[in-house]
């Protein structure tokens, strides 16, 4: 497996928390670039529960490494929360959601040039950033995801966000999303104008 795209697909046919049985719904709603999909939904739908499920199947079953960011480590207290996020009472929320983020994309691009499979979800990246900010975020994860892109080692971006902002900055930058939708299925365009 080499992409994002694949290890979902494979997913999505193995394993059954992809399956009709399971309580929450998610569906591939859009394939552009096998190798970064936007998850979107409405809240309390299971975006973090999915990728954070993903990112441990994909550690095990195919030996990706990765990284997860997103609040349930920010929040979990300990060396990881430190080392990764920092410590929040000495900083704002936006200046920790910016080093999380640019720390964990560089980690991601030195392993993958040193040979390591890598990939890495970004679980709401936005969180405390004003408008303008959400706007450079995307320019950021675009740019990093366009040097990245063609790496064989690179799996691939995951990004849990609710910033239309931020996601159409990507697109203005020519990265071309693929979608994740849990609850309703959705694509881009129709979540843009929900």
């Amino acid at each position: 497996m080499n992409t994002l795209k694949e290890m979902l697909e494979s997913a999505f046919a193995e394993i059954i928390m992809f399956g009709e049985d399971f309580p929450v719904k998610s569906t591939i709603t859009e394939i552009k670039s096998p190798k970064i999909f936007a998850v979107i939904g409405d809240n309390a739908t299971g975006k973090s529960f999915i990728t954070s499920n993903f990112c441990s199947m994909v550690k095990n079953k195919y030996k990706v490494n990765g990284y997860h960011i997103g609040m349930k480590n920010r929040t979990s207290g300990g060396m990881e929360s430190v080392f990764v996020y920092g410590d929040e009472r000495t900083q704002s929320t936006g200046a920790t959601t910016l080093n999380a983020i640019i720390g964990g994309l560089k980690n991601v691009r030195h392993h993958a040039n040193e040979g390591t499979k890598m990939m890495i979800v970004l679980d709401e990246p936005t969180i405390g950033l004003s408008l303008g900010y959400e706007k450079a975020m995307g320019k950021y994860i675009a740019q990093i995801f366009n040097e990245l892109k063609e790496m064989e080692n690179f799996a691939g971006i995951m990004i849990v966000s609710h910033s239309k902002i931020m996601f159409k900055e990507m697109e203005k930058e020519g990265v071309e999303l693929s979608v994740l939708s849990t609850g309703e299925p959705l694509t881009l365009n129709e979540w843009y104008e929900k």
